[in-house]
């Protein structure tokens, strides 16, 4: 069975946020291309304009994403005192 669509967009969405984390906190925002993001994400030059609006919307799910992720974890260690 072929994946769907959405499951095809999920994994471009997830791939291009995991590379351009790393990517971000390597080199910096300024420092990393898109160009480079794409590559190391391995999906079309076109990717991160369809869910993200472009490098910067991508910058914003990176960090929305570690945003989220680090406020759960305060949030766990609060409820664990």
């Amino acid at each position: 069975m072929s994946p769907s669509q959405a499951d095809r967009s999920g994994s471009t969405r997830a791939a291009l946020i995991e590379a351009a984390t790393r990517l971000f906190a390597e080199r910096g925002y300024a420092a990393v291309p898109a160009e480079v993001i794409v590559a190391e994400a391995g999906v079309t030059r076109g990717a991160p304009y369809h869910p993200f609006d472009g490098q910067l919307g991508l910058f914003r799910a990176v960090f929305e994403g570690l945003e989220t992720s680090l406020t759960a974890g305060v949030a766990a260690g609060l409820h664990a005192i």
